[in-house]
């Protein structure tokens, strides 16, 4: 009898937080299992690189005021290393805890308000979504201003739903949450503000005085942060990098929350239709409900119009910290349902998540395989297979974070170059190598005109390998070692003559104009433009374009144009030279139907060279290049 009684206690426990256990153990699990092999990224190198200064008065000066963010992360960053070196698990953890806290923190509001069930339905979501995985494996203030903003909100609505024992307690935190979350990320102040403003308004007549003294004192708290926030948000935004965003900015970042899987959505939404309450929440929970979705709409307006009138700042990160109020908001219309059924909604959200997550996003290899440390580890291997018949080039946004790498691979005589500044030096580079080899890796979007020049000289694809925002390519002298089931492109036009195919006199300031109907040569897969010539000057010769263009029925101003030059080299007399040109065709709108694709040399200063090659290719787009933001 006693035995049955502890039985049934025992089950009906294991019933009642299996959805909660479920919940934590996928959200740690996701986040956790493949930390220690996930390398840094490039904001994460640009922080770490502004510690290590023997005063917090320098970090400050010469860490944060550069920076466009507040100061809160870049202390902690600075904090962590001065214990933990620059071991990347141990930076990256903080940050991933707090990501597991948060999906906690979604789970409590959306019970404390609502019922188990919303909550379970909302957090499901954060502990699954790449949105919400993926930043909380970066040391970024993204994750740290999360928790803070989901902190200050559970606990200010504790305090006005009157549900707080220790109010002078959940008060310290409330005010502490508000203060620190300003400090991480301005957009996460904005939504402290609101949800600050938001508690206010939904708080009883005799909280209010309370909760204007909490916010009295958060203000006072924050204050010494006044003169860097000014500095920097009179600083201007990012719009040299950030373009302004499009018409269907919203619709596109929801696509991609929802990983711009059908399977994802399908599930997500099929579960919130089983689970509708089919009326209308009132009194109270609608008031919530209208609240938090107030705050993702406003978030998003601010962000769009400041984008719009002064400088572009929206993206999707920026949203961050206000995405998990829309779907606590959405949540808001669930039922409660029975233990049994939590469960069930549970394990399919979290099992449609992780599948999507892991098989349709690919999280995992792409969270592991980032360019500076796998750029690194394809030289290491380069090297071990050639031996000394191999030049290596690593191009990208710093020679800094290009080198970490390197030097943790040990690889040695690695030319680096600045994607921004060094084309000249890396065209004297390349005329320079007398290896059989060449190695190119590439990161921070660096065009695809550097590869374009190093092919010119050494034409044959050994191995190519793409990762985010990065790629790498083995490059061979002759065909021998040469491979090509990795090239993924298409020739349009290839000429070759050994006499030249044209010879361009003083009198000739155009020439060799190639046209094709741009509609009959695309395809769906279209990722890059390449052209390139081969010439020989007869005389010193540095006023030489090769121009790729591409005009519209009706406009006589080009709808692109792009030009390769010399780079300001001048071209040695007798001395064979390359020029190529690239155009990546998801840098700008499409093109429209009908234009006409033309390539032609522009010899501006009316110089003699001759022609000997001329080629026009079209590289397949890869997905993987954009894969945290764009479909696979």
């Amino acid at each position: 009898m006693i035995k049955n009684q502890i039985r049934n206690v025992f089950s009906s426990n294991c019933l009642r937080f299996a959805p909660e256990v479920l919940l934590l153990l996928a959200a740690t699990t996701i986040r956790l299992m493949v930390l220690p092999s996930i390398p840094f990224m490039h904001d994460e190198f640009s922080a770490l690189f502004r510690t290590g200064y023997d005063s917090w008065s320098e970090l400050i000066q010469q860490g944060v005021v550069p920076d466009a963010h507040p100061a809160g992360t870049q202390l902690l960053i600075a904090f962590i290393t001065n214990f933990f070196g620059w071991d990347s698990f141990w930076i990256k953890l903080p940050f991933t805890l707090l990501g597991i806290v948060s999906v906690w923190l979604v789970y409590l509001t959306g019970k404390q308000l609502f019922n188990k069930t919303a909550g379970l339905f909302a957090a499901s979501m954060v502990a699954v979504m790449q949105y919400f995985v993926f930043y909380s494996q970066l040391a970024r203030p993204y994750s740290t201003g999360l928790f803070f903003v989901l902190l200050a909100a559970y606990s200010g609505i504790r305090i006005v739903e009157n549900v707080v024992k220790h109010r002078r307690l959940y008060g310290v935190v409330f005010v502490t949450a508000l203060v620190s979350a300003a400090m991480m990320h301005y957009f996460a102040m904005m939504m402290a503000g609101f949800v600050y403003l938001g508690l206010f308004a939904m708080a009883h007549r005799e909280q209010r005085r309370s909760i204007f003294f909490y916010g009295i004192a958060a203000v006072i708290l924050w204050l010494p942060n006044i003169s860097l926030a000014i500095s920097q948000l009179t600083a201007g935004g990012i719009g040299d990098w950030l373009a302004k965003p499009e018409s269907d900015f919203i619709f596109g970042f929801l696509k991609y929350t929802f990983h711009f899987s059908w399977v994802f959505s399908l599930v997500v939404t099929g579960i919130f239709l089983a689970a509708l309450t089919y009326r209308m929440p009132a009194g109270r929970d609608l008031k919530w409900l209208m609240l938090f979705v107030s705050w993702f709409v406003l978030s998003f307006a601010i962000g769009w119009i400041y984008s719009v009138v002064r400088t572009p700042v929206l993206q999707f990160s920026t949203l961050y910290f206000s995405f998990p109020f829309l779907l606590l908001g959405i949540s808001g219309f669930i039922k409660p349902l029975s233990e049994t059924r939590n469960l069930l909604l549970t394990a399919a959200l979290l099992l449609a998540g992780v599948y999507s997550l892991t098989v349709e996003r690919q999280h995992f290899r792409l969270m592991t395989q980032q360019g500076y440390e796998q750029i690194a580890a394809g030289f290491e291997e380069a090297i071990a297979t050639t031996g000394n018949n191999l030049s290596c080039a690593a191009v990208g946004g710093s020679a800094r974070m290009l080198d970490f790498y390197q030097q943790r691979h040990g690889n040695q005589g690695v030319r680096l170059f600045n994607k921004d500044k060094e084309k000249q030096n890396f065209e004297f580079f390349l005329d320079s190598i007398t290896t059989r080899f060449l190695t190119v890796g590439w990161s921070d979007y660096t065009t695809y005109s550097w590869i374009e020049a190093a092919r010119a000289r050494f034409p044959y694809i050994v191995k190519k390998t793409n990762w985010f925002n990065s790629g790498y390519y083995l490059l061979s002298k002759d065909s021998s070692a040469a491979s090509l089931s990795c090239l993924n492109e298409r020739t349009v036009l290839m000429e070759s003559d050994d006499q030249g195919i044209k010879r361009f006199a003083g009198a000739d300031e155009y020439g060799m104009l190639w046209e094709a109907d741009y509609d009959s040569v695309r395809k769906q897969t279209d990722g890059i433009l390449v052209a390139g010539i081969e010439l020989l000057p007869a005389m010193p010769a540095e006023g030489v374009s090769l121009v790729l263009e591409i005009k519209t029925k009706g406009q006589a101003t080009p709808y692109l144009w792009r030009s390769g030059t010399s780079e300001g080299r001048i071209l040695n007399e007798n001395q064979k030279a390359w020029l190529v040109v690239a155009y990546h065709l998801d840098s700008g709108p499409a093109i429209p139907t009908g234009s006409t694709l033309r390539l032609y040399v522009w010899n501006k200063k009316k110089e003699s060279f001759v022609v000997k090659k001329r080629w026009l290719r079209i590289i397949d787009y890869d997905p993987v290049l954009f894969g945290f933001y764009a479909p696979l």
